[in-house]
């Protein structure tokens, strides 16, 4: 994104599509079939995620994991994560259309307030690192890179389960238990990351954005362990919790 007001153009025309003017224009409509259209949305999601993990990991190596004044060789690697990270913020873009495929199938349960918060929360976070952080060459990359490590990794096993659960056969219920408890953790290490870097005196980013992130990554494991009770501690059936579809949701069937 060039501008944060094309980023804010796209989440306002992301909520007013997934919200209003998406289930209006399907109101009178027949739902979609789009299993083969999501065979390929899974397999093009685990692929490029895939992708993108394969090339931060070996980073997770060479840089200083939190916060703290910025290195020479650290410098160094900005262009290298710049480009990763545009990329990254390409995939997230990618990741809101599956939202308009919930509209166009009618499967409005799935549209949930944890599933738009986490698109429009993770993309706008991703373009803010982009604009700010990574283009002005004055804060340490090692916070960002853990959360695209956690990020890519959790999607590319997501997308792999949801292609998978095409054959109905192979639907598996602790697998689904292990992806959420792999999202609450990616939340857990993120809110440790942060606290740590809270005491580091020499952090160079803002207090303020410590705080808002805080706050976001605590409400994000606050409705992942609900669900994960309430789905998996209550006997519930999973299919009928009123969850989204994906990141930073668990895992449901596409093929439903």
């Amino acid at each position: 994104m060039q501008s944060p007001f094309q980023a804010l153009f796209l989440i306002v025309f992301y909520l007013l599509f997934v919200l209003k003017l998406g289930p209006i224009w399907m109101k009178d409509r027949q739902q979609f079939e789009m299993k083969k259209v999501l065979m390929v949305y899974n397999t093009s999601q685990i692929f490029f995620n895939t992708y993108l993990l394969i090339k931060l990991v070996p980073l997770l190596f060479k840089l200083n994991l939190f916060c703290g004044p910025i290195e020479e060789s650290e410098l160094k690697m900005y262009s290298t994560l710049s480009d990763l990270c545009y990329k990254y913020i390409l995939l997230k873009v990618y990741d809101m259309i599956e939202t308009g495929f919930f509209v166009l199938r009618k499967s409005h349960r799935q549209i949930t307030f944890l599933h738009v918060f986490h698109h429009v929360m993770v993309f706008g976070g991703s373009c803010l690192a982009a604009h700010y952080f990574l283009e002005s060459r004055k804060y340490p990359l090692g916070p960002i890179l853990i959360f695209g490590v956690w990020n890519t990794l959790v999607h590319s096993l997501m997308y792999t389960y949801y292609l998978l659960s095409v054959n109905r056969s192979l639907r598996q219920l602790w697998w689904k238990k292990c992806i959420t408890l792999l999202q609450i953790a990616q939340h857990c290490t993120m809110v440790f990351t942060i606290a740590v870097d809270t005491t580091e005196s020499e952090c160079p980013y803002p207090r303020y954005l410590h705080f808002c992130a805080l706050i976001n990554f605590s409400l994000m494991i606050y409705l992942f362990t609900r669900f994960y009770l309430e789905a998996y501690c209550k006997n519930k059936n999973v299919d009928e919790i009123n969850a989204s579809g994906k990141v930073p949701t668990p895992p449901r069937d596409h093929s439903e």
